[in-house]
């Protein structure tokens, strides 16, 4: 193999296993669990494929709720539920929490 090829393959390894981590991140918060608090979306994610599987698509302005607040190497991250009930990550710096008490979900 070539020093590229070997570099692409070590790349795409290490993609994939960061996906698998992320997704089982995601499994492992629980749906039901009340939201730490609701947040407003400030931005959109344009490059769906930089959250990779576990990310969920969002429109600015949505309403979200905050499930679990990202940690170690997931810091940069949220796990939200849309009001559909939908689960993954978002980018914790392109939501604001609201100021005024509301829950995404329906209740």
């Amino acid at each position: 193999f070539s020093e590229e090829a070997q570099l692409r393959a070590r790349w795409e390894n290490d993609s994939r296993q960061l996906n698998e981590h992320r997704v089982r991140w995601v499994q492992s918060a629980d749906a039901s669990t009340p939201a730490l608090y609701a947040a407003d979306v400030v931005s959109e994610v344009h490059n769906m494929d930089a959250l990779g599987p576990a990310g969920v698509r969002l429109s600015r302005d949505q309403i979200v709720d905050i499930l679990v607040e990202g940690q170690g190497s997931e810091q940069g991250f949220h796990i939200v539920r849309c009001a559909e009930g939908e689960l993954g990550i978002y980018p914790k710096q392109y939501l604001r929490q609201r100021q005024a008490q509301g829950s995404a979900a329906p209740t």
